[in-house]
């Protein structure tokens, strides 16, 4: 039986050095680490899908051990950069020849913000498209290309297409996965109008969100993974570098659209993490925490930090990490069993004197599904969900 005692523990001492490590590789750029720090790295970036981070050239020729697998490592995350920038420059022309509008969400176009860019790898491409109805041109565009259809990997807000090089790209109606409550509302409606801006890949010019939308996007895909299988440290450092890029005109922006949808004490738990355990200090870290910076390390953000750890990439690191409750207690659980309601049955959701009946079919099937799919007890599930609950009540989401 996997457990998920990390939850309940604050970050030790080699985990807190470990973070040093990231901070001053990924905001100040390669460095030459000594013995321990490399039995550090080897031992928590490798999970995380951080290790080329860390990569120096100087470490490049050097047969054997730590240096040879760290280069292996960087060499295969540019090779795969290359892939991507190739593919995604090619599904977006493909797409636009035919009059479909897109959006590149993240990808390469967040690898931009890192030391070396090459060495922040995606696993898929993710466009918007602004016309919700045209799944369908997309479908034909891409198929008529030697694009496969992944009619298992569909969802109510993407639908997936496999490359002929075996990349998964996915074509989004929505920016990120339906919040269900007022403000995740506001924030989707806000993606889905926010005008785009020119960004090159290679010869190929393709639309990104502006800075201040675009570092929103980041941080609501982050709540997404967080309130799912888990937020592991690549997305936290994806939004540590893009907000510190933001000019102070475009810091303002963003804050107004952070406060608006509620994600305050989310982006405020993200940077005072940081801040404490990763170096990460500045004009941002000042304008997003004001009198916070100076208030002592306490449990709630070293437990945040110990769960985004313990995440991995994206929470693959154990069955039982399946959702985070959005609060703690009854209330969390309920808050999550509807919006797996709204998930399950989009179109029934909509008429409110049945939702009980969802609720019931919905724990049904979850409960059927940790069985016969997953393999893990539910009670674990519960588990883990109510230690995320506990830390986002303390951040105040949506409020």
């Amino acid at each position: 039986m996997e457990k998920e005692n990390e939850k309940t523990e604050k970050l030790n001492d080699e985990e807190r050095r470990y973070l040093g490590l990231l901070g001053r590789a990924v905001f100040n750029g390669p460095f030459v680490a000594d013995t321990d720090e490399k039995r550090l790295i080897m031992s928590l970036a490798v999970k995380s899908g951080v290790l080329p981070f860390f990569f120096c050239e100087a470490y490049r020729g050097v047969a054997g051990g730590f240096e040879e697998y760290i280069t292996k490592s960087a060499d295969l995350a540019g090779k795969r950069y290359e892939l991507m920038c190739r593919v995604t420059a090619e599904v977006i022309s493909l797409l636009e020849a035919d009059a479909v509008e897109t959006v590149l969400l993240k990808g390469v176009a967040l690898s931009s913000y890192y030391p070396v860019q090459g060495y922040r790898t995606s696993s898929d491409v993710d466009l918007l498209i602004r016309e919700r109805n045209l799944t369908g041109r997309v479908k034909r565009v891409l198929t008529e290309k030697g694009y496969k259809y992944l009619e298992d990997k569909a969802q109510p807000h993407h639908i997936s297409f496999a490359s002929p090089e075996g990349v998964l790209i996915e074509v989004h109606t929505l920016a990120v996965r339906p919040f269900n409550n007022m403000k995740g509302r506001m924030l989707e409606e806000l993606f889905h109008q926010a005008p785009a801006t020119g960004f090159d890949i290679g010869k190929t010019e393709v639309g990104i969100f502006d800075k201040p939308v675009f570092a929103l996007h980041v941080l609501a895909h982050g709540l997404e993974h967080y309130l799912n299988k888990g937020m592991g440290m690549k997305i936290i450092c994806d939004i540590l570098l893009v907000i510190n890029a933001l000019s102070e005109e475009e810091s303002e922006e963003f804050l107004y659209y952070i406060d608006a949808v509620g994600l305050s004490g989310f982006l405020r738990m993200i940077v005072k993490a940081a801040y404490l355990y990763m170096g990460f200090d500045g004009d941002k870290v000042s304008l997003i925490l004001g009198r916070e910076k100076n208030s002592k390390d306490d449990d709630t953000v070293s437990l945040f930090m110990k769960d985004c750890l313990a995440a991995g990439k994206f929470g693959e690191t154990s069955k039982a990490r399946l959702v985070g409750n959005e609060s703690s207690g009854i209330v969390g659980m309920i808050k999550q069993v509807d919006k797996a309601s709204s998930e399950n049955y989009p179109g029934a959701y909509g008429i409110f004197v049945i939702r009980p009946v969802l609720w019931i079919m919905s724990v049904a099937k979850f409960i059927k599904n940790n069985r016969t799919v997953r393999f893990v007890k539910t009670s674990e599930i519960i588990k883990s969900a109510g230690a995320r609950g506990k830390i986002s009540k303390k951040m105040n989401l949506w409020r």
